[in-house]
């Protein structure tokens, strides 16, 4: 496990951004808006 911390250590250690506009694009897709999911949640 710790083998893997090197190659994962920047998830910790820089903004964690995830680009998800293919799975968008292929499975026509879009993201639920914050404050919909903040009502629902509520």
């Amino acid at each position: 496990m710790l083998r893997e911390l090197r190659t994962t250590q920047y998830q910790f250690t820089r903004p964690f951004t995830i680009d998800s506009s293919a799975t968008e694009q292929a499975f026509d897709l879009a993201p639920t808006p914050l404050e919909i999911v903040l009502k629902n949640v509520a």
